[in-house]
């Protein structure tokens, strides 16, 4: 229904709203015992922060009885309510008992309501499931204000100002106040049974008041103004986090976070939100339902069934160990991970619900990553996703580096999705066949955090044995500007006892570069940058740090926490990998075990990445020389210590607690994929 439509049925609702005002029916007490918790919350966007809410409740103390309303079988896996049974919770069908009821529409913003109205409590705390309490709310049906008027709302950001329609369609007089937060509700049915009911009505007329004001929220305030219902509601406005509403108690303090804007998710990153209690308890709740919500099943990966081979189960095996990056090339990427059962846990979608692993028998055709329509790649696209890639037209490298010993399948619930095969980077590659059929590539993940201890044996303090060097880098015939001079002022007012050097094309030129040929070799200067920082550190130790990183505090306290021979940290999203190593800052000790692979594999990386130019064009330098090569690397020679992302590539609002801020001015990409890179690969300079 549009506004104009919904306009022209106003009389209408006018009279069914007198109508409903006038029969509203007797509160029937025998129907409704206690008090207790009313979540509506299904299905997988809401299920996960649903269980956040609910083991936050059981922290907190509350042993208040919780009901769990959703929308039909499709919404409540049998596991996940096996999950929360434990916790006092009881999981409740509302269309099954609409039907009983004879609702008339029943929605997911109609579903809060309906909870209310028909839950088996007679004194009822409504939560949206994205809602986090902060101490055990059960004190609140103790309150003065809820005694005396039997209902506490929270109020919103907005105000309904005196000239919306929807005062004349309810017949109420304009009042200045603020709309109501439906995030949480406090409401005693018996004193506010006709309120209730009231609510409902324009609810279940939702087609038409929803086109006047936004969902559910002020069909309660509407309601308890039409008929005069007194009710409660915190002086102190609504507060605001990032992605988080902070609701009050009547007393001033904080009681309710609402993640309204950023619902925890087990499908892809949680961005984290600074003061956001209780954040870790979350966190900790969503990896405990990410680990016994799917357990293990019939399903479609019978890879370890009779007939299959040693090698193809331990391969399998390996594959469930490891939490890989899916990347759909040009349009997104989230993490993914594969379970036992033959079902995608982590990342999980309608087209990759599931996966398989299939061994090839016989030698195949190497599998070619291209689009259909090669002359059209670009327009062929969605306009509302960045182009793909072009075809890569020159597949003699594929052939090569591409040994099809077995295809990893995913596929949804219809048919199949992709097939991939191992490339020679570790990472898995492919195509969609069905739709945009772009092409994917599936990379192993380091773990994002945690450290990876020196080899055993060794006898070193990394923070008394590294030397007290900071290189940076700045080449080229451009002058530094002002800003990046500024920040290596602070770098060396922050460390005034350590040998600060800014390396130019002058001294570099009298460096003896174990991968000289290829630095002459390539044109642009960031690559240049990258291979040179790999060699300072591998040879003299220290830290590197790129002119675009503003040094906020000394290092000295991060050195004591480094138990390895080198230190890198995770940025927060770029352009290759939702998580990723950065090599902006990296510090090792002379002759690091990482530095040397890192510096024994670079020539390899750079002739098989400028190879496929085609195939990651606009990653091509995060991927030859820069994060994507370092944070594979990362992943084969485990002897570095890896810092969470707020360390040292904060967000900007969580500056307080980083050593160090980078600015990400992003030179590498005005000059990545010029023009004499793009003749180098060409003519195959760098492949020699």
């Amino acid at each position: 229904m549009t506004l104009e439509e919904a306009r022209q049925q106003i009389p209408e609702h006018r009279a069914l709203l007198d109508l409903a005002v006038a029969e509203s029916p007797a509160y029937p007490a025998e129907r409704f015992h206690g008090r207790g918790i009313v979540i509506c919350g299904g299905g997988p966007k809401y299920l996960p922060p649903a269980w956040v809410c609910i083991r936050i409740l059981r922290q907190q103390g509350c042993t208040l009885p919780i009901e769990l309303w959703h929308l039909g079988e499709k919404e409540m896996p049998k596991r996940f309510a096996e999950l929360v049974e434990p916790y006092g919770v009881r999981c409740v069908d509302g269309l099954t008992v609409g039907r009983a009821a004879g609702a008339r529409r029943l929605g997911g913003w109609e579903l809060k309501c309906h909870a209310l109205l028909h839950s088996r409590f007679a004194e009822v705390l409504l939560l949206d499931a994205d809602n986090v309490a902060l101490r055990d709310p059960a004190f609140l049906f103790q309150t003065p204000e809820y005694r005396e008027h039997g209902a506490i709302f929270w109020p919103d950001f907005g105000r309904l100002d005196a000239g919306r329609e929807i005062w004349g369609i309810c017949g109420i007089s304009y009042r200045d106040e603020p709309e109501f937060e439906s995030g949480q509700i406090v409401v005693d049915k018996a004193r506010c049974w006709r309120a209730l009911h009231l609510a409902m009505h324009l609810n279940e007329h939702s087609g038409f008041y929803y086109r006047f004001v936004h969902g559910d929220k002020e069909t309660f305030h509407l309601a308890w103004r039409r008929l005069g219902q007194d009710y409660a509601m915190p002086m102190r406005p609504v507060g605001r986090l990032r992605h988080t509403m902070i609701q009050h108690n009547c007393a001033g303090e904080r009681l309710f976070l609402h993640r309204n804007m950023d619902k925890w998710s087990l499908t892809r990153e949680n961005a984290r939100v600074p003061g956001f209690t209780h954040e870790e308890d979350c966190r900790e709740y969503l990896r405990e339902l990410a680990l016994h919500w799917h357990r293990p099943s019939a399903g479609i990966g019978r890879w370890h069934g009779a007939g299959r081979s040693e090698a193809l189960r331990a391969e399998a095996e390996e594959v469930i160990a490891t939490r890989f990056v899916y990347h759909r090339i040009g349009h997104d990427y989230r993490t993914l991970s594969f379970r036992e059962d033959g079902r995608v846990g982590l990342g999980a979608a309608v087209q990759e619900s599931y996966w398989d692993l299939r061994e090839l028998l016989a030698p195949q055709t190497p599998l070619v990553l291209t689009t259909e329509n090669t002359e059209n790649t670009e327009s062929a696209t969605h306009s509302s996703v960045p182009s793909v890639p072009s075809v890569v037209k020159n597949t003699a490298h594929l052939e090569k580096s591409i040994s099809p010993t077995y295809e990893l399948i995913l596929s949804s619930a219809e048919a199949t999705t992709c097939i991939l095969r191992r490339a020679w980077d570790g990472s898995w590659r492919g195509q969609w066949l069905r739709f945009e059929k772009m092409p994917i590539e599936l990379t192993p993940q380091p773990p994002r955090l945690g450290r990876a201890p020196a080899r055993e044996g060794h006898t070193f303090t990394f923070a008394e044995t590294m030397p007290r060097l900071l290189h940076q880098i700045w080449l080229g015939p451009k002058p530094i500007g002002r800003e990046e001079k500024a920040w290596a002022d602070g770098w060396r007012a922050q460390h005034p006892g350590w040998h600060y050097q800014l390396w130019g094309d002058e001294e570099v030129a009298r460096l003896d570069l174990t991968h000289r040929a290829l630095y002459d070799r390539t044109e642009n200067y960031a690559m240049k940058a990258d291979i040179l920082r790999y060699e300072l550190l591998h040879r003299y130790g220290g830290v590197y740090a790129d002119l675009d990183f503003e040094c906020l505090r000394p290092l000295d306290a991060l050195l004591q926490q480094v138990d390895s021979t080198a230190f890198a940290g995770y940025e927060w999203p770029t352009v290759t990998y939702r998580w990723s190593l950065c090599n902006a800052l990296l510090g090792a000790l002379p002759g690091a075990p990482f530095l040397a692979h890192v510096l024994a594999h670079l020539a390899e990386n750079v002739r098989h990445h400028t190879a496929e130019a085609g195939w990651h064009r606009e990653e091509y330098i995060p991927r030859a020389t820069g994060p994507a090569f370092l944070t594979r690397c990362a992943g084969q020679c485990g002897e570095i210590t890896l810092f969470p992302q707020p360390v040292l590539y904060p967000h900007p609002s969580e500056v307080g607690a980083a050593y160090a801020r980078h600015h990400f001015k992003g030179s590498w990409r005005k000059g990545h994929q010029s023009s004499a890179v793009r003749q180098a690969a060409t003519k195959g300079h760098l492949l020699e």
